[in-house]
This record gives C-alpha cells, structure tokens and sequence, in this order.
C-alpha cells in the first residue's frame, strides 16, 4: 500500500476549463497540455490546475508463460534482474590532496530500448539473455479507461481552480487571453473554453451594477418628485456609502466578493435609504414648519432616532438568523447576511452623522420654487392623506374589530390557500443551467469497446436532435454547442462499464427550453438502451435528488428485496424518472480455494495469489521518472495470456522445490459477481433508491408526503428488519427547517424584547410583532400573484422581511407615543400619526419595492436565485405597509381596549370601583411620562 500522505487542503472554487483538441494521438495532447500548465502556473496568477482525459504512463514488460518456461526463468528473476540492472549506485569517492572525484555508476535508463537492453543473464555458452529477447517492452498509457473526446474528437481537458485568497476573474481573462495567443500559433491542436465560472460572478456584478443604478435612480426620482431633488440626492448617499464601508469592513474580516456575498449586496439596495427617508423627511417636515435649516437637521433626526435605532436593530437580529443555519444552505448565506448587516451599519451612521449636517449646510433645506409637476404631486399626496385615508382610518378605528378581524381571516385564508396547494412550494427552487450530462452505466465488467459504442451512437442520437431544432429556431442557432464524451466514469461510478456526455448548450436566456424538456427530448430520441443498467439523462441538480431513501439493514438479502420492491413502487410515480440504486452488481470473480495437495506441496493461499497476480495484474518492478511523470515499471503476462480462464487454469505454480504444476491441479474456484463499493451511513451498511422529478417544476412535497404516508409505512411492514429514512434534497430540508424552527422563533422573541425596550412596553413590543404575520401573507401572495413557485429562498425572504416590516410600524408606534405625551386623546394621536406618518412610510416601502422589482423582473440565470427573496421582500413590504397604515392603528385601539377592561375589571374586584380609566391614562407612554413627572 501506499504510504499516505495527510495535509491541510484549501477550499478551491471551479474558474474554467481548458479543453485541448486536436487531430493527434494522446501522448502529442498530453506533452501539449503540460506545457499549457508548466506556462499557466508561471504566470502569477494560477496556481491550481488538474489535467484528466488519459490515464497514467507505464512501461509494461509482457513475458509470455511459454517463453519463462523455455528459458527456464521465472517472474521473481525476471523483475531482480531488472531492479539490479536498471539503477544508478554510489560507491564512494577517491580524495586525493587536490580533489575529490565520486564514484558512480549509471545504468539507470528510462526508455523502453534502454530497459529492453538490460542483460536479464548469461549462459555457459557465453551468449546473453536480454530482456527484449524475453518479450515487449512498451511506454504507453495504463490499461484504464479514461479517455476524453470534444465533438468526435480526442481531448484533454486542463480544470484551472482558484483559491480564497487568488481573484478568479484574474485568474480567467489571463487564460482567455492565453488561448487566444495560443490557438493563433497552432495549428495541430486548439484550445476550447468551457465552464467559465467567472461569468456567473460578472453576471452578477452586472446584476448589481444594473438594479443598483436602477434603484438609485428611482430613490432620486421617488424623493425628488415628493421632496426636492437635493434632499433625495443625499439621502440616496446612502447607497455608495453604505457598500464602501461594507467593502472596507469586509475586506478586513476576510470576507470576499463573490457569488453569495453579491446576492446580499443586490437584496440590500432597495432596503438601504429606509433609515436615510425617515430621516431626511422628518427633517424636512420640521423644516416646513418654518424652522431654520440647523434646527430643522437637530430636532429632526432626534425626533425619530430611537425608532430609526430600533428598527435597524431588529433588522440586523432577522439576518443573524443566517448565521446559524446547519448545513449546506447555513454556509451559503452567512456571507450574505455579513454582506447585509455591514451595508445596515453604515447606513445607520451614514443618516445619523452624516446626513443631517448635510441637509443643514447644504442647499437642500433652502426655499425653491416648487414646480408644477412637483406642486401637483404634493396636492395628490395631500389629498390621498387627507381627504382619503385620514376618513378611512377613522372608520377604520371606529370598526377596529372587524379590521382586526379581517386581518385574522386573510392570514387563516393564506395558510388555507397553501395548504390547499393553490399557492405551489417547492422547498428546492429550480435553476435552470446551460449545461446537461448524460451518464451510462453498464454491468460491471462490460468492455470499454461497447461502452464508446453506445456512447457514440448516444451522441449521434443528440446532434440529430439538435439539427430538428436549430430547423425549427429562426436564427438558425445550435441549442447544442458541444458534447464532451468521457469514457471510463459516470455519475458516482467508474471503469470501464461507465461513460458520460456533457453537453454545452446555448444560453437559458436564448434557448428558451429548459434543460428539463430538452433532457426528455434528448431521452425519447435516444430510445431504449437494454444494456444500460442505468441511464440518467439532465442537468445536475444544484441541491441534490428530490428522492431518495435510505435502506439499513445486517440482513443483505432482507435489504436486497426492500430495494427492488421500493423502485417497483417508485416506478409506479406518474412524476418520476431516472430510478436508480447504489446497490450496483460488480464484476465476476473468481473465488479460489486450495486443495488439500496444495498445502501437501507447501503451497499457501498468499504463494499461490502473488504468483497469478504476477501474471494477469503484473508486478511493479521499478518506479523511474520521465520528464515530471513517475511512471511504473510492470512485468506481466502479454494480452493474450491472459484474456481467458482457460490461460488461468494453465498457470504453471512453482513449489519451493522448483516443481511446476498446472494451477487448474491446485485448486478449485467459482466465478460469481462481487460488489463494487459497500457504502455505510450512519455506522451501518446502506442501499440508497433515488429518483429524479419528470418535470422541474413540479413540486417535491406532495410526492415526499404520499412516500411518507404509504410507501414507508410499507416497506417497515414488509421488512421489519429495514430501516428507512429520508435523504437527499428531503435530509437537507430537514436540516433547515429543524434550524429555523428553533433559530426564527429566538429571533422573534429577541425583535420582540428590543421594541419592548424601546418603548418600555411588553404589549407594544408584541403588537408591533403582529404585523410580521401580516407581512407574510403579502409575500405569498405575491408568490400566488406572479405564478411563482415558493422554495427555500423565499423563506428566507421572508425572515429577512421580518425585520424590515417592523421598521414602519416602530416609527408609527413611535410617533403615536409621543403624541400620547403631548396631551393628544387616544383617537387623535392614532389618526393624527397615521397622518403624519404617510409619507415617510410609503415612501420607505416604495423605494424598497421599487429598488427590488428590476430584479423580480429579471429574467437572467443569476436572476433566479435572489428572485424568490425578492418577492417575498417587496411584496411583503407593500401589502405590510398597507396593514401597518390600516390595520395597526386598529390594533393601537384594541390594545387600549384591553387596557380599560383590565383595569376596569381590576378595580371592580379589588377596589369595588365600577368607572373606567381614562383611555390615555392606561397608555404606556403617558404611564411613563407620569412616573419621569413624579421624579423630576
């Protein structure tokens, strides 16, 4: 065995691959694809490069069984002639009073003419045995198959890899910029790009750059039309400011920018300038009161600074949720949600300390001319606030529990529309990718010769397809761009039953097909294929197998029986495909046992097993080194000694007494087929069935429920000595779900004790917490509204929401509190808040909204996995702040209802007293200000 070797191995992400093609053999491909490496590692900026696509070089010595015999050698003189002969020896040195001269002796060669010339022995006669006169001697490619085709034609394919700390865009315009220099001096061979990850990265920086632009521009468009344009000006400062100090901050504590960090930078633009509007408007109020524009800034930004504090703390405890979220998904979105908490910091500091000296010294506070664009806007918002909601909120309060009742039902009416299925869920949302694999399993044992054919006719099968289609495309374009052919691994296997094709297709946003439809086609037009065991066809999930379960058991025949019953009734899914099992039959073996007169002879099971693998495996003679290669040395029989059990059972087996007899005479054997892997799970031993869904876009669950409701039940009752399980997409759901529900809750109680603390109210804390209900059901419905599919990513749209949604109903319960304080009855202060909080509040929502629609709307692939959070935050936001203007100020009066008929209640028992308290007397905030009045 190998000594191992243990080391500390860096993270390495996937940058581009190099595919290297060419009309020429494989050793011309592998001397041109080391030198590609040797100059891409000089380079600076590359560090990490595998190259597959040929198996590894050896030098095979073949003797044939007839020839040792005729000469009268055996494997074990053979291979010590070559160790003795075949290496360089010191033997000291002469040191004379001038010098010092070594002695050496070099006989150590390296090619096969070289080694064939090794004098193996010499006769009485005089004449010599060489090694050549023995048999071959060869350099080539080990007998393994692993070979790599591009478009028919052989390839070798270079993986260049970036660690954390190296910049994969650098790393990738250095290799395009070598590939072009290199295809325009070569003519023999040409180097083909493929899997560009840095594109997903400049995608999403364009994602970013484009909806933050977009939604900059809406902030100044939204604030100028409702403000003035300097005002919205600085308050949209935010943005830049926020995202530098995240990037310095960021940089600092080691986190970089890639693909999941930008998901958070790009969520958060639309959420930056709440805290800027609050504000920046409040200011400006107090400034059209007739205040200066220094008093304006001070009083101001301290009227609302405890509640803008508030609202971005409750906001940065929703997103320590990501923090600690088990598996996979928890390490994807930590980043993001660092990305999230630094971009709120500096927004806070950034409106805090920054903006109000801006707006005091700056222009943006002193008498314009209003515009009759912008005067007719502010008579609309007057009198929507005014002439529209300010009656209906009264109403509103006067019936407050039959508002509060309708807010119940549309909460129970949600929950009722998803479980009825009318809203769709799919935990694991869908990414549709522009690339797809094929992968073929045969029996174990099969010869690679078949596998290539099948694979071949395969990728016949799928150019024919793609002609059909590129007929069909008014552009004429190939929805295929390439196949890659691999030959010796498929899937999880490999060898040389297994084989995959790995198609490059044209671009989702120009295909128009997902890769799931073009995947049944690309199976329909295949056809049947009897050989294959197994035959998986489309692009690999991101998230793993919707199904898959997991078999346990000691009993192998038990568990064996559990797995054909389980893909029998799997079969049996309208909406499944691709039925597969780990439990793969291996390659026939043959099963030796010696016979008494073996042992007779002083033979062993060892003895004998060394001198067939001698033979038909071959025995590593020597390891020498060719060029940057350590390349074996094997002594074997030649191919056609050992292409048959008919050669096996002819094996001359040497006795210590230099005796030979047929091995067919020593022992007796059985040929059977053993087990290719034995796989374990939890401690014990496993078969695992999966299976893929017919159709993306059908949800998972409902399947996953009526396996757990029947199927399971089932298998339990049938083999009790099975242990069955989840696994898959459905283990990692779990794993999720089993983190949020204790996480979410915690989070909810700490939001809850923040508002409480805030406003030195319990009830107020947990009235504002109601709203986040509220806020969910905007979410869904806008899921429901835009006909898309609920998943995982809207989830966490909607914990991120959760400390959003609060930030309005904090300034609004803010603002009623203080009016409380200033004399105001119960019913002014609701309506009078509600009114003078109209503003400020549509438009935080608005620009949150607005700043995340270009997203919903996007329609790119790097779009898809923030559009489900972008749904659930704008949309939850919207109806939110419809709820918050409506329907909290309902919940202010109830509350205060409750308030009266307790103390009522109270002081009837206690007290014998039956007149109510005044209304504003039993408000926190007065009870407050009354106890700040008895102290000073």
């Amino acid at each position: 065995a190998e000594k191992p070797v243990i080391f500390n191995a860096k993270p390495r992400s996937n940058a581009i691959d190099l595919i290297l093609v060419g009309e020429t053999d494989l050793f011309a491909l592998k001397s041109y694809a080391e030198g590609i490496e040797d100059d891409l590692l000089a380079s600076g900026v590359i560090s990490q490069i595998d190259i597959s696509g040929f198996p590894a070089r050896e030098i095979s010595i073949e003797v044939g069984e007839e020839t040792l015999r005729r000469y009268g050698l055996t494997f074990d003189q053979v291979a010590a002639a070559v160790r003795a002969n075949n290496r360089d020896i010191s033997s000291g040195s002469i040191k004379s009073d001038s010098e010092e001269i070594l002695i050496r002796a070099r006989s150590r060669r390296n090619d096969p003419d070289g080694l064939g010339n090794i004098i193996v022995r010499t006769n009485a006669d005089g004449s010599i045995l060489r090694l050549r006169d023995l048999g071959s001697v060869e350099l080539r490619f080990a007998d393994v198959p692993n070979r790599t085709t591009y478009n028919g034609k052989n390839a070798v394919t270079l993986a260049v890899s970036t660690l954390p700390e190296e910049d994969i865009v650098e790393a990738v315009d250095y290799v395009k910029a070598y590939t072009e220099s290199f295809n325009a001096n070569n003519d023999l061979v040409q180097i083909v790009l493929e899997n560009d990850r840095s594109d997903f990265l400049k995608q999403r920086l364009t994602t970013l750059i484009e909806n933050g632009f977009m939604g900059l521009v809406l902030v100044l468009v939204l604030l100028g039309i409702f403000l003035n344009l300097r005002l919205s000006f600085w308050v949209a400062f935010g943005i830049p400011f926020s995202f530098l100090g995240m990037v310095f901050l960021a940089h600092i504590s080691g986190v970089t920018i890639n693909m999941i960090s930008l998901f958070g930078m790009i969520l958060v633009v639309g959420i930056l300038v709440d805290d800027g509007i609050i504000v920046g408007e409040n200011i400006y109020s107090h400034f059209e009161k007739g205040k200066s524009p220094l008093w304006a800034s001070l009083d101001g930004t301290m009227e609302v600074l405890p509640s803008v504090v508030t609202g971005v703390t409750t906001t940065i405890v929703a997103f320590i949720v990501f923090f600690f979220i088990e598996g996979r998904f928890g390490e994807i979105v930590l980043e993001m949600a660092a990305v999230v908490i630094l971009c709120l910091a500096f927004s806070f500091i950034e409106c805090a300390f920054i903006l109000p000296p801006h707006l005091a010294h700056s222009g943006a506070l002193r008498p314009h001319k209003i515009g009759k664009f912008r005067a007719a806007m502010e008579r609309g918002l007057t009198y929507t606030r005014n002439r529209l909601y300010g009656p209906f909120m009264t109403r509103l309060v006067r019936y407050r529990y039959v508002t509060v009742s309708v807010g119940l039902f549309l909460v129970m009416l949600t929950a009722g529309l998803i479980r009825g299925d009318y809203i769709r869920f799919g935990f694991f949302p869908f990414i549709d990718r522009d690339d797809m694999t094929l992968e073929l399993v045969l029996k174990p044992g099969t010869r690679e010769t078949l596998t290539e054919d099948l694979l071949v006719r395969m990728e016949d099968s799928v150019w024919a397809l793609n002609e059909e289609l590129k007929a069909q495309r008014p552009d004429g374009g190939n929805v295929i761009r390439s196949i890659r052919r691999d030959l010796g691994r498929g899937g999880t296997e490999s060898g040389s039953h297994t084989g995959q094709l790995r198609l490059e297709l044209m671009p989702g946003e120009q295909r128009n097909m997902p890769t799931f439809t073009l995947g049944n086609m690309i199976r329909e037009k295949i056809g049947p294929i009897p050989e294959a065991e197994q035959l998986v066809v489309g692009a690999r999930g991101w998230w793993g197998k919707p199904i898959s379960l997991s078999l346990k058991s000691k009993n192998i025949d038990e568990m064996e029986a559990a797995k054909t019953f389980v893909k029998g009734e799997l079969a049996t899914f309208s909406d499944l495909k691709d039925i597969t099992d780990t439990n793969i039959p291996g390659l026939r073996e043959v099963e030796m046992e010696l016979r008494p007169e073996a042992y007779v002879l002083g033979l062993t099971q060892e003895e004998i097993t060394r001198q067939i693998r001698q033979g038909f495996f071959g025995e590593e003679v020597q390891r020498i080194l060719i060029g940057t290669d350590e390349v074996r040395v094997w002594l074997r029989y030649p191919p056609e000694d050992r292409k048959s059990l008919a050669e096996m059972e002819n094996i001359m087996i040497k006795t210590a007494d230099q005796r030979e007899l047929p091995l067919r005479d020593l022992v007796d054997y059985d040929v059977d087929r053993g087990i290719v892997s034995i796989k374990h799970l939890d401690g014990a031993r496993e078969i695992r069935v999966e299976a893929d869904l017919l159709e993306k876009t059908t949800p998972a669950e409902p399947i996953v429920a009526r396996i757990r409701s029947e199927l399971i039940p089932t298998i339990r009752a049938k083999f009790p000595g099975v242990q069955v399980s989840l696994e898959g997409q459905q283990r990692r759901s779990d794993e999720i779900t089993g983190s949020l529900g204790f996480l979410f809750p915690l989070a909810l109680i700490a939001i809850c004790l923040i508002i409480s603390l805030a406003f030195r109210s319990f009830s107020q804390g947990l009235l504002i917490l109601l709203m986040i209900p509220l806020g969910f059901v905007g979410a869904i419905l806008g899921h429901w509204l835009l006909g898309a599919t609920m998943s995982i990513f809207s989830i966490y749209g909607m914990i991120a929401l959760s400390g959003v949604i609060v930030n309005d109903a904090v300034v609004f319960a803010d603002t009623f509190n203080r009016l409380l304080k200033r004399g105001h009855s119960l019913v002014s202060a609701v309506t009078y808040a509600g009114k003078s909080r109209f503003r400020p509040i549509i438009l935080t929502s608005l620009t949150t909204v607005l700043g995340l629609y270009p997203l919903i709307l996007a329609k790119s692939r790097q779009a898809q996995f923030l559009t489900p959070m972008a749904i659930s935050v704008a949309y939850g936001v919207l109806l939110g702040t419809f709820f918050i203007l409506t329907i909290f100020p309902a919940l202010l009066v109830v509350a205060n209802d409750i308030r009266i008929g307790y103390h009522w209640l109270k002081d009837w028992l206690w007290n014998a007293r039956n007149q109510a308290p005044v209304r504003i007397a039993v408000e926190p905030s007065v009870i407050e200000a009354r106890e700040v009045e008895k102290i000073t």
